[in-house]
């Protein structure tokens, strides 16, 4: 059996903290760009305003307007629930990173402090 060395757990830590940081920022740039894409496909099919009344307020048809009532929960919903289950993710990715690098300095200071320790003695 392989013995791992302790060099090779700091690097594997490293590369873990790397890949972590590196994935919730991708994710948290996901979700600001659902969050936009989401209030603007709202806007243009309600509008944003009372007076703007969007693609679903010029309608005239009255199924084609129930459609629209119908669709309109589900894609408020859609719009806050993606973007928050993604900003929550990449935000727990990206604080997970972060703290396995911060253990990870703080155990190579000990690690150098014991070894300062062993050779003054």
């Amino acid at each position: 059996m392989k013995s791992i060395k302790p060099q090779d757990d700091c690097v594997f830590r490293s590369r873990l903290s790397t890949v972590l940081l590196a994935t919730g920022c991708a994710i948290l740039v996901a979700a600001l760009l659902a969050d936009m894409f989401w209030w603007q496909m709202f806007e243009t099919l309600y509008g944003a305003t009372a007076e703007d009344l969007g693609v679903a307020g010029r309608e005239t048809d009255p199924q084609m307007l129930a459609e629209y009532a119908t669709l309109k929960p589900l894609i408020n919903l859609t719009m806050y629930i993606i973007p928050t289950t993604l900003g929550f993710t990449g935000a727990g990715l990206f604080l997970t990173g972060t703290g396995i690098a911060v253990v990870d300095a703080l155990a190579e200071r000990w690690q150098a402090w014991r070894r300062a320790r062993r050779t003054v003695e």
